[in-house]
């Protein structure tokens, strides 16, 4: 501990020097030994908070304090020492002539330091804090008044729009029914569940040939047509000795102009068997065929027209696409139409609900099919339809030179009593079901 250590046993704050062993008086030697003794006690006491309490400056578990500087000179007995020590137990210190220099790890930032000596100052220089674990602390030691727990606020339930698929909002399709010869009035009584009214449905978008040159060519070779292809792409023209063929866009029209054998016309099933033969030899449309329908016939002028519609996309109840071949004597292609799909592109369609479509239907909104013409008399008739059944059929959607769709229609079936005659008769109502679709065209 070296001569100049200061042992604070002199009065007015003027530290006492050693003097030799020879020269004290014994008073002076008890003084010496009991300041000496206290001196130690001091320094054990202070190495034993320093061994629990001390640590590294750098140890997480001290960080967030602040560093205390106090200076002040000796009390005036060797007591004050042990005060002055015990309230600074958890500081770090080091001596000098006459200051003892602490390093604080347990004072707030505004606590002081309390000691004897009136004299006695603090000086306070604040070590870096972490500002996550000072905030984190302080918030620790606030106090905060409970709030409410926020409260969910619940949304009315809303029906879901219709599924809308890969081609977005649809042109309007053409409702195309067989009509009815005379005004009917109708009651109507639901015999099935409208749940059975299908909520999906597949939309198609066509895809129609683009004739080239070669085409024209190969099919007019097939046909038996010795003329040079004329016109250009979309407008082709072939003229032969008996028959012509034109190419329009996607319409292929054909007309025999040779003479026509005295044969007879044919039965319907003989009808349609020479149409569908004459399609598919000449390579017009590939296996799409349905079974065909005659619908019309004229035995006197030994003529028969033969519908065909889609088989991978059925019904269709539009005329696009379809196929119209007429048979003369003996099944003489006499003339033929052709708008045929080379491709059906599919995506799905939401459909509206079957109250809604039924609500249409009351509302006047469906366009209804009825066979009148076995019931008797003339004028306006009324009467009650059961509805048995809920289906699909589709119609053609758009316009040639734009996209052009087969569109899905909700078909509500069964039978109608007629009020005046007592007559039951079949009856269909289409009703356009697809969401965004404009008013139906028809």
């Amino acid at each position: 501990m070296g001569d100049r250590r200061s042992y604070g046993g002199g009065r007015g704050n003027v530290p006492e020097r050693r003097v030799s062993a020879t020269r004290h008086s014994d008073r002076s030697q008890r003084n010496l030994l009991a300041g000496v003794g206290f001196f130690v006690a001091a320094l054990v006491i202070i190495g034993a908070i320093l061994f629990v309490g001390g640590g590294d400056d750098d140890d997480p578990g001290n960080q967030g304090l602040v560093a205390t500087t106090v200076s002040g000179t000796a009390t005036e007995d060797s007591g004050s020492i042990l005060e002055s020590a015990t309230n600074t137990s958890t500081t770090e210190a080091t001596s000098g002539p006459n200051t003892a220099t602490s390093t604080s790890r347990a004072v707030p930032p505004t606590a002081t330091t309390e000691v004897d000596d009136p004299t006695a100052t603090i000086n306070e220089e604040p070590e870096e804090v972490d500002p996550t674990e000072a905030e984190t602390d302080t918030e620790d030691h606030e106090d905060t008044e409970p709030t409410e727990e926020p409260v969910e606020s619940v949304p009315d339930p809303t029906e879901e729009p219709p599924l809308v698929g890969d081609f977005g909002t649809l042109p309007p399709a053409q409702v195309v029914s067989g009509g009815t010869s005379r005004t009917l009035n109708l009651d109507f009584e639901l015999a099935t569940s409208l749940s059975n009214s299908p909520s999906s449905a597949i939309v198609y978008l066509l895809e129609f040939p683009a004739w080239t040159e070669s085409d024209v060519e190969s099919l007019a070779a097939n046909l038996g047509l010795d003329g040079e292809v004329e016109g250009g792409p979309g407008n082709y023209q072939v003229f032969g000795s008996t028959a012509e063929i034109y190419f329009s866009g996607s319409t292929i029209q054909y007309v025999y102009t040779g003479t026509l054998p005295d044969l007879e016309l044919g039965s319907d099933s003989a009808v349609i068997q020479s149409a569908s033969d004459w399609i598919y030899a000449n390579g017009f449309i590939g296996g799409d065929l349905d079974g065909g329908a005659v619908i019309g016939r004229d035995d006197e002028a030994g003529r028969a027209v033969v519908l065909f519609r889609p088989a991978d996309v059925s019904p269709v109840l539009s005329f696009v696409p379809s196929a119209t071949v007429t048979i003369g004597p003996g099944g003489t292609v006499v003339e033929a139409r052709i708008r045929w799909p080379s491709d059906y592109i599919g995506s799905e369609y939401g459909l509206w609900s079957g109250d809604t479509l039924w609500n249409r239907i009351l509302a006047g909104q469906g366009s209804v099919e009825a066979d009148l013409s076995g019931v008797a008399g003339s004028g306006a008739l009324s009467g009650t339809m059961a509805v048995y059944e809920i289906w699909i059929a589709y119609s053609y959607a758009g316009s040639p030179g734009s996209d052009e769709y087969l569109v899905p229609l909700v078909v509500f079936s069964g039978e109608a009593t007629i009020n005046e005659t007592g007559d039951v008769v079949p009856v269909s109502i289409y009703v356009p079901a697809v969401a965004g679709q404009s008013t139906p065209q028809g």
